[in-house]
């Protein structure tokens, strides 16, 4: 299941965190304590029909927040008559714009603390890759810290020509949102720490309670269940054809 009370908390005007060392504020704090209750009762109800020892229980995030520091917040300005957000430098302009002025056109463009763009005519690619890359290395309106954009993003993401992947990804310096919303002060959809680095528990009785250093990623947890369930994870197509692990430290 989904909660969203916490992914909400840390991202409007009114809450988030107090500093860059995620302390959260009086209203977040609230959402984690609503969302733990939540676990809680779900953990006591296996408990009570002695369920708790058979049960592996996986609580993870799907993304985080950028940025976690309110201090680092740039975006777009509002338009004219609308509210600026009081907590964001407002120097980014959006990619698209800068693109339309140059006469290259956007079929859509989905932009949080990323943005993704499918080009109108997707032959104009080269040239739209030359106009972000020359405001990236001269001013950076955009804040583009890293361009996706041809043989990278295809071998990365898929092939545009597909009709689903983007023409363009863009990733932005850290702290930057595509947006001129007053209501909020972060983001996600990107693939900065804050919204990467994100937690991932596993609990049962019967596992001892330890911290796992190594690396992983919620691409893990699949297979991880299905080994839970005594079925084989290979037996997934994505496992197969990304060669994905289950998650270290659990016994077999």
């Amino acid at each position: 299941m989904n909660f969203q009370a916490v992914s909400v908390a840390q991202k409007v005007t009114a809450d988030g965190y107090l500093d860059a060392a995620g302390t959260p504020s009086g209203e977040l704090a609230l959402s984690l304590d609503a969302v733990d209750a939540a676990i809680g009762q779900m953990l006591q109800t296996l408990r009570d029909q002695k369920l708790a020892e058979r049960t592996l229980v996986i609580v993870g995030a799907k993304h985080g927040q950028s940025p976690i520091d309110v201090s680092a917040l740039h975006m777009m300005a509002p338009a004219p008559g609308d509210t600026a957000n009081p907590k964001a430098t407002l120097d980014v302009t959006d990619p698209a714009t800068l693109l339309a002025d140059g006469g290259v056109a956007a079929a859509q463009e989905t932009a949080d603390d990323v943005a993704l763009i499918w080009l109108a005519d997707p032959r104009q690619l080269p040239a739209a890759r030359a106009m972000l890359e020359a405001d990236r290395t001269h001013g950076n309106a955009a804040r583009i810290d890293k361009l996706y954009a041809g043989a990278e993003l295809k071998a990365l993401f898929g092939d545009p020509a597909q009709g689903r992947t983007p023409d363009i990804i863009i990733q932005p310096l850290a702290g930057t949102i595509y947006s001129a919303s007053k209501k909020k002060i972060a983001e996600h959809g990107g693939f900065s720490e804050d919204d990467t680095h994100v937690m991932l528990v596993l609990s049962n009785p019967l596992i001892q309670a330890r911290e796992v250093s190594a690396p992983v990623a919620n691409a893990q947890v699949a297979g991880t269940i299905l080994r839970a369930l005594g079925l084989d994870p290979k037996q997934l197509d994505a496992v197969k054809r990304e060669g994905t692990t289950e998650l270290p430290g659990l016994p077999r």
